[in-house]
């Protein structure tokens, strides 16, 4: 008798517990990536012998390397958002978006992630992203460093560049202006590329 009213009791008990922490719970993380929004078909735009290219791993600062992402105080510190996550990690994340710009600006494969039996790169393209800053006043800073290297001799150029946006601030609208200014990067380590083409 006594089990059973601690049974009545206890279920409702059980069931306001659940409301109460379900109200309480964390809002499930947005995951952001840095690829562009339309990739050309490669199927229809590649030419019958595309050059070979092999973007290695992006270098990143370390307190960039990670999941969450960073926003700059305005005071040389910065605080992660624990509900914004990059959709890969960060270097990768990078990789990926600067692969696929230089694939489609050269008529290019990159073959970093493929497996093609005999099919040796004519250049390696190593990057640097010194800098990717978030500021919470909406402020976009990109600084990367990068050499292009032709794998028939060894002959290498390298390039810099700054790239600075103003956004509202919204984590959505900073994303975006990363996005920009990644494939920014991107074009202008295209044209590096380029002048090192035979």
């Amino acid at each position: 008798m006594t089990a059973g009213i601690r049974l009545r009791f206890s279920f409702p008990a059980f069931v306001v517990m659940t409301v109460v922490l379900s109200a309480c719970a964390s809002p499930d993380p947005r995951y952001y990536t840095l690829l562009p929004d339309v990739v050309a078909d490669s199927r229809t735009f590649l030419p019958t012998a595309p050059m070979l290219i092999e973007v290695a791993p992006v270098r990143v600062p370390e307190h960039l390397n990670r999941s969450n992402l960073a926003i700059g105080n305005g005071d040389g510190s910065f605080r992660l958002l624990e509900q914004a996550r990059w959709g890969a990690p960060l270097p990768d994340a990078l990789r990926d978006a600067i692969s696929e710009r230089l694939q489609t600006d050269l008529s290019a494969i990159d073959t970093y992630h493929q497996s093609m039996r005999d099919a040796k790169p004519r250049y390696r393209i190593n990057i640097d992203v010194l800098q990717m800053s978030l500021e919470f006043d909406g402020r976009v800073d990109v600084r990367a460093s990068w050499v292009v290297t032709r794998l028939a001799d060894g002959k290498a150029a390298a390039g810099r560049t700054e790239r600075r946006m103003r956004t509202p601030g919204g984590v959505a609208e900073m994303v975006a202006a990363c996005r920009q200014m990644i494939a920014g990067t991107a074009t202008d380590v295209a044209e590096t590329l380029r002048s090192l083409k035979d």
